[in-house]
């Protein structure tokens, strides 16, 4: 097999599902107001035996990742024509800890386990948990307690569906790191990519595996071959990665290259009732810009294998637009293939679905009549006022980054009072000015939190908290600040009239 990457197994005491939460005891719960919700994105999928439709997503905060984080769930009892409101499965705490990357899988028992992330980013704490629906055809669902799933290792975090092996065991893809890692852990080198394997059904898990791919691979996802070995793809830059094993998963070969192009973004996979194994990823997409995450995401394209991977079809074209990403899916016992994905996470935040069949991917077009594609899920319904004060703040942080003359005029209020968090106040033609001879820059500033509230006409107030890195006369300063902005209507158009800050603390040491 090749040299294999062994990480020894630890067997978990705790039981997933025998155990209470292990989030922070001192956390309080974060209530986020889904009414007001900026974007949303990560969908996942799953049909129950009945057919009703569940599919969930992560949304909360300003973007992904950010501390207001959650996690919900919707589903469907008409075939995928109408959803129900979305409700929350896991709130975020108090202390920051965010939730994030859900997906749903349906176990050989009947049983639809809700599978999601915990992290905190101003520490190590970084976990799996589950939330369990016995009965997901009941009228009213009924889930249970938030459990840990015990995977004993410093950093650990998985987005994909776990897959049933023909053993009988379970197994599920994970991302995790030999070493404690702080920040939110995204695309850091030390990941690597393992597995989760339960052989007493999802009561307890042991870790396996430590593969390493270039560029912080991430969002592995598995299939079991013909010839009985485990065929792992990756996500990492340019192509997926693949290692295999060939004893179930407890020892892994190197990874290396494959030669299916990806714009760096997650992929699904999965073998199909006929054997076949079905692929969903960006096919021939439009842009080469791999090393910017998100571009490139267009052309979400169907394909099927007959070889066990070895060669692709062309495929069954599902979404060619751009800003499509995250496939999620299933067959359901009738052989109809659903797959969810994501569009335009911060702008029309749409959660869409494809349904298709086997022969329409073979064939490359509807013949069995029933194709039904950019079916919408849910999207966001922001209000005008709220999407044009976004899009204005967004324009500003774009400017400040890289700043014109014309721009600026078009954010800034004529009376602008610029106070920085080191005590200076500048007014318009000042802040401007230094922009613009470079004596001024903005190079980062990055939301961790962003709300907006309207307390009169015309007037508008933004609150939250930013890391900022800025050149101000030469001086670099990287912090982390709470700010108030007021935004005022101007002429039909929203423009920044004051701005105030002050840095925030460090975090105490845990």
């Amino acid at each position: 097999m090749g040299r294999s990457i062994l990480l020894r197994a630890a067997a978990v005491a705790s039981a997933a599902l025998l155990m209470a939460s292990t989030v922070s005891a001192s956390a309080e719960p974060v209530a986020i107001d889904l009414a007001s919700r900026t974007w949303q994105g990560i969908p996942g999928l799953e049909r129950s035996a009945k057919g009703r439709v569940y599919v969930s997503w992560f949304t909360g905060g300003p973007q992904e990742p950010a501390p207001g984080n959650t996690v919900v769930v919707s589903y469907s009892d008409d075939g995928g024509k109408a959803f129900s409101a979305p409700q929350v499965m896991a709130w975020p705490l108090s202390d920051g800890t965010r939730c994030y990357d859900p997906c749903l899988w349906i176990d050989p028992r009947g049983r639809l386990w809700y599978l999601f992330n915990r992290s905190v980013r101003d520490s190590t704490r970084h976990g799996v948990y589950a939330r369990v629906c016995d009965d997901p055809d009941a009228a009213s669902p009924v889930w249970s307690e938030e459990v840990w799933v015990g995977f004993d290792s410093p950093f650990c975090f998985r987005l994909n569906k776990p897959t049933v092996l023909s053993t009988g065991e379970w197994i599920m893809p994970v991302t995790h790191s030999l070493q404690p890692l702080a920040g939110w852990g995204l695309f850091d080198p030390r990941q690597v990519q393992g597995v989760g394997i339960s052989t007493d059904e999802g009561r307890t898990w042991a870790l396996h595996g430590a593969i390493r791919t270039p560029a912080a691979g991430l969002e592995n996802m598995i299939v079991e071959l013909r010839d009985g070995r485990l065929w792992m793809l990756i996500r990492s830059k340019h192509v997926l990665w693949e290692s295999h094993s060939s004893d179930k998963g407890r020892t892994w070969t190197d990874a290396k290259p494959t030669t299916l192009a990806t714009p760096h973004s997650r992929f699904f996979i999965r073998r199909l009732s006929s054997g076949n194994l079905l692929l969903v990823h960006h096919y021939k997409f439009t842009s080469d810009q791999v090393n910017r995450i998100g571009a490139g995401r267009s052309h979400l394209t169907a394909q099927l294998s007959t070889d066990d991977g070895a060669t692709w079809n062309d495929g069954l074209l599902l979404d060619q637009r751009s800003g499509v990403s995250y496939p999620d899916g299933v067959q359901d016992k009738e052989g109809l293939i659903w797959i969810t994905y994501d569009r335009d996470r911060q702008g029309a935040g749409e959660i869409l679905r494809a349904t298709f069949r086997e022969e329409d991917v073979m064939a490359g077009r509807n013949v069995s009549g029933q194709v039904s594609l950019e079916q919408l899920v849910n999207r966001l319904e922001k209000p005008a006022d709220l999407a044009a004060i976004i899009a204005a703040d967004d324009a500003r942080v774009a400017t400040f980054r890289k700043p014109t003359a014309e721009a600026l005029d078009i954010i800034c209020s004529p009376d602008l009072r610029y106070a920085s968090s080191n005590g200076v106040i500048d007014t318009k033609s000042s802040l401007t000015g230094m922009l613009l001879a470079g004596s001024a820059s903005f190079s980062v500033s990055d939301y961790e939190d962003r709300q907006f509230s309207f307390p009169t006409p015309g007037i508008a107030l933004m609150t939250g908290r930013t890391r900022i890195e800025a050149v101000t006369k030469g001086a670099r300063v990287g912090n982390l600040v709470s700010f108030l902005a007021v935004w005022r209507l101007e002429e039909g158009r929203w423009k920044l009239l004051a701005w105030q800050s002050c840095d925030l603390p460090p975090p105490a040491p845990r």
